[in-house]
């Protein structure tokens, strides 16, 4: 949507790159399923189509927010150069942040809870969509993700732009990096919500992911990208990489996009 509103505004794109996955696997579970709509409406939706948040919603948020902070601080706090070294440093920094974790988690529960309560229409929770069957679910998104890719690749085309599909790295995918010290300190999360989504779901996007080479979309699943890299390269327990992994990622897609061309002539 935002490549056809660009186009209509007189724009004009030699390539387009498409490095996507990790947003796509867990989005729709972590805010949409999880707040009774639909997966495949935008991120937050049930915030951004309510008309008025509680006041209870508002402390909630606040809360959040405040512990949020904290862990940010704490863990900007214990990364210190001297203090990271410490085994002690590391143990009380440990102990807090994983107390911090479980209060959010519980905020996160209590502010679900709190919109719970609240009427919802149509225009918030989208059409009934029955996500009772997991492996329905995960094959749905997955579907979604590659029809999407399949339409971006068309008005390319249709537009004289050359367009690449990059399947993106994450530190949840099974065997996909093996993880340094820091990074398992930081980066790597028993608990997320997010891991669970992407050990679920990502493997239906690989899969998904031939199907679109198979029909000509310039696809490349970067997924293995880091599995030989010992270096440190995740800096949250999420998804986000540091400027090394952000340069290796790169040298990736530039050295496969160069392949592809080459491969043309």
């Amino acid at each position: 949507m935002a490549l056809v509103y660009l186009l209509a505004l007189g724009s004009h794109f030699d390539v387009v790159i498409n490095l996507d996955g990790f947003n796509e696997a867990t989005l729709p579970l972590v805010n949409n399923l999880s707040n009774n709509v639909i997966p495949f409406y935008p991120r937050n939706w049930h915030w951004l189509a309510a008309r008025t948040l509680s006041h209870d919603a508002k402390a909630s948020i606040g809360a959040l927010t405040r512990l949020r902070s904290v862990r940010t601080r704490y863990a900007s706090f214990f990364n210190a150069p001297v203090i990271r070294a410490s085994h002690l440093g590391n143990m009380v920094w440990r102990t807090l942040d994983l107390g911090l974790s479980e209060q959010i988690a519980a905020e996160q529960h209590t502010l679900t809870a709190i919109k719970e309560t609240q009427a919802r229409g149509f225009e918030i929770s989208g059409p009934p969509y029955d996500a009772s069957s997991e492996s329905k679910l995960f094959e749905d998104l997955a579907t979604y993700w590659k029809d999407s890719s399949m339409q971006m690749n068309l008005i390319c085309k249709a537009n004289g732009i050359k367009y690449w599909h990059f399947l993106q790295p994450n530190q949840y995918v099974p065997g996909s990096k093996l993880l340094s010290s820091e990074e398992q300190r930081v980066a790597y999360n028993e608990r997320s919500v997010y891991k669970v989504a992407v050990e679920s779901v990502y493997p239906t996007f690989r899969r998904h992911g031939k199907e679109l080479s198979d029909s000509g979309v310039r696809f490349h699943d970067l997924t293995q990208v880091f599995s030989t890299v010992p270096e440190t390269l995740y800096r949250d327990d999420c998804c986000h990489m540091n400027v090394t992994g952000q340069a290796i990622l790169g040298e990736a897609i530039g050295a496969l996009i160069v392949q592809d061309l080459e491969g043309q002539r």
